[in-house]
Formats: C-alpha cells, sequence, structure tokens
C-alpha cells in the first residue's frame, strides 16, 4: 500500500526542511513562497495521507488487478490536488505578517474548534466517504480514480482547514502536526460523525500554543557568573 510510505516520506521531508527553514525565512525572493508550498505540500501529505488509507482500499479493490497500483496513485493525486489549491491560497496570506505570528495560529486553533460545532460539518463527513462509479479500464478509468481523490478531498478540506491553517502558521510546529494528524485519522476512521475529540483537540493545541507563545514572550534574564 503506498499511503503509508508517501506519508512517511512527507514526514521526512518536513524534518529536513526544518533543518533548512533558517535559510528560507530570511530569504526574501521566490525562494520563500517556493518554500512556504513545498513545506505546506509536506504538511498535508504526513497529516492527511493517512486519512485516506480506507478510501486507497476501496479504489484498489474496485479496480482490475492489473491498474491497481496506478488507480491508488490516481486517488492520491486528485486527493492531494485539493490540498494543493488550498496551498496555494496559504502562500498569499503568507504575504501577511500576521500569517506568520504563532497567536494568528492560536487563534486559527480556536476557530477550528467552532468550526467544528457547524451543522454542515455533518453534510462534508457524509461526502468525504462518498464512491462515485470507477470505469474498469482506459482512460476513464484513470480520471475516475482521480476524480474519487477530488471528490473526497474537497470535503476533507472544508472540514480541516483551520487546522491545517493553524499548523501552517505555526511554522510546522511538531507537536501541532502530531495532534493534528491524530485528529483528522480518528474523526475519518470512524463510521459516525463525533465532534468531541476535534473540538477538544483544538482547544488543546490552542493551550499548546499560548504556553508557547507566552513563554517565548518572556524576558530572557541573563545568567550571571560570579568571578573571585
Amino acid at each position: 500500500m503506498i499511503v503509508y510510505p508517501l506519508a512517511a516520506v512527507c514526514w521526512i521531508g518536513m524534518i529536513l526542511l526544518h533543518a533548512a527553514w533558517g535559510h528560507f525565512a530570511s530569504d526574501s525572493t521566490v525562494l520563500r513562497p517556493a518554500a512556504d508550498f513545498l513545506a505546506w505540500m509536506l504538511m498535508a501529505g504526513a497529516m492527511m495521507l493517512p486519512t485516506t488509507l480506507p478510501a486507497v482500499d476501496d479504489v484498489t479493490r474496485r479496480s482490475y488487478r492489473r491498474r491497481r497500483l496506478i488507480a491508488a496513485v490516481e486517488y492520491v493525486a486528485g486527493y492531494m490536488a485539493c490540498w494543493g489549491t488550498a496551498g496555494a491560497l496559504f502562500v498569499l496570506l503568507r504575504l501577511h505578517p500576521l500569517a506568520h505570528d504563532r497567536g494568528a495560529a492560536t487563534l486559527a486553533c480556536l476557530l477550528a474548534a467552532l468550526w467544528a460545532l457547524l451543522p454542515e460539518r455533518r453534510i462534508w463527513f457524509a461526502q468525504c466517504h462518498r464512491q462515485i462509479p470507477l470505469c474498469p479500464a482506459g482512460w476513464r478509468a484513470d480520471w475516475d480514480a482521480f476524480r474519487q481523490g477530488t471528490t473526497q478531498g474537497v470535503p476533507c478540506v472544508k472540514m480541516c482547514w483551520l487546522l491545517m491553517l493553524a499548523c501552517g502558521i505555526s511554522e510546522h510546529d511538531w507537536v501541532m502536526m502530531i495532534g493534528g494528524t491524530i485528529l483528522a485519522v480518528r474523526e475519518k476512521r470512524t463510521f459516525r460523525l463525533n465532534r468531541s475529540p476535534i473540538l477538544v483537540g483544538s482547544l488543546a493545541l490552542a493551550v499548546w500554543l499560548l504556553v508557547r507563545v507566552t513563554f517565548e514572550a518572556a524576558p530572557q534574564f541573563p545568567s550571571h557568573s560570579h568571578h573571585h
């Protein structure tokens, strides 16, 4: 199955990008938006691809054996295209200084908790599991597998965009990413919508960011060494 290897590659990519982030953060050329988009896509792959395992299994089971792998790749491509569209908007948002402020990330977490209470979330949750007919062969089979990815990717973006926005603004804080992954997988893998985990989890992540912001804003007193 390609989902977990791809997600693992994205996590490794995030680790490597974090190591080089100081260079990108100080770059004012086109390299910075490119790095922001790359970081967004790696983050989306790391956090959201694990939620797609049942859907990818479904697409492969409904495809002929000889094209199961390509159908899985096409599904993932369609799904990630939805997050790529969100990533392009995120890059534009990052042109504003507030989109680099962890205080804004905290606010996004609080809004994500409120977003979990929207009545429309039940509709989006059902759409996340919606199946479309897959043509068995030819170019239509390729298109249908890709379209199955977008069919389930769009409502997934609607459900999770605020939490992902918070992760992006927080400069891909590890606690945010790991916590967000657990929440997304937990919500997507259930048969009936349960708002409590995403509500409580988003509030907990907001508290984490608030603590981190407060700690970073606290004045650092130099230690005095005594010379005799």
